[in-house]
């Protein structure tokens, strides 16, 4: 029963996560036609200035007719594809809540692989989820608010963009310290209890993931864009799933802790730890 409930769980976080990458990148694929649509910011002072005249004259005269429409409508279609991509995200977090319910009542090897699996899928939709949009606006008298920039960032575009830039000490923090490490401690749980020097080696990863400072750096980001008038900032999917793979790593790494000094202690003759296999 526990393994069906497992499997399924499983099943449905898959189906769930790959729903939620197709309508978020559907949802931003939208966006960026809306953006391209508002075109520049003197196209957006132009397309301003028509509603405005569409506005004084009660739509006797009504320049942007079609524009306004093709505005609407993928605005909507944005809006509804990034409303579903939430609901997914919400039947992928149950599902995954759900794995580790039952993880939790399974033998402790199993339990740290259950963990550490869920730690590793987390970390996946982290990666390649946004995790931050920021969108640079100003007001111009008599013309209403003018979008300067708009940019939505996952932390793999957020690398790529840092390497183009020669950024290499961002790239080695962000890059290096909070996604290949934490991936490389999460494989390491991953693999059988036989590995004891892979085990050790995730050990001593776990003192070098970065996951915790990516984490409070977005939000320090969030909360700062949040305090400029001119400036706003919006937390997406993939930063919370990101934190969640943190902490489902320091779950599986102490149940790899446990395992190892159970096995240690057995091998040294220390009779006195206890024994937490079912």
């Amino acid at each position: 029963m526990k393994a069906v409930s497992l499997i399924v769980a499983a099943a449905i976080a898959l189906v769930a996560g790959t729903s939620v990458i197709h309508w978020q990148t559907k949802a931003e694929t939208l966006r960026g036609l809306l953006i391209r649509e508002n075109g520049l910011i003197l196209n957006q002072v132009q397309y301003r200035l028509e509603d405005k005249l569409t506005n004084l004259t009660q739509g006797w005269l009504n320049p942007g007719a079609e524009r306004r429409q093709r505005v609407d409508e993928l605005e909507s279609d944005s809006l509804e594809a990034q409303r579903w991509a939430i609901r997914c995200a919400w039947v992928n977090a149950g599902a995954l809540a759900l794995a580790a319910v039952v993880g939790l009542c399974l033998a402790s090897a199993i339990r740290r692989k259950v963990f550490a699996g869920v730690s590793l899928y987390c970390w996946l939709l982290g990666v390649l989820l946004p995790v931050l949009t920021i969108t640079v606006q100003t007001k111009v008298p008599h013309i209403g608010q003018i979008t300067l920039r708009e940019e939505t960032k996952s932390l793999l575009l957020l690398v790529q963009r840092l390497w183009a830039e020669q950024n290499m000490l961002l790239v080695g923090l962000i890059g290096i310290f909070g996604i290949a490490v934490p991936l490389l401690k999460t494989t390491c749980q991953l693999l059988p209890d036989s590995a004891e020097y892979a085990h050790r080696f995730g050990g001593f990863l776990a003192k070098w993931a970065l996951v915790d400072v990516v984490v409070v750096g977005v939000i320090v980001a969030f909360l700062g864009g949040r305090g400029d008038a001119e400036t706003h900032a919006e937390i997406r999917l993939g930063l919370w799933f990101f934190a969640a793979s943190g902490f489902m790593s320091v779950v599986a790494s102490a149940f790899a802790s446990c395992i190892t000094g159970d096995t240690f202690g057995r091998k040294s003759g220390n009779h006195d730890l206890p024994d937490l296999a079912d």
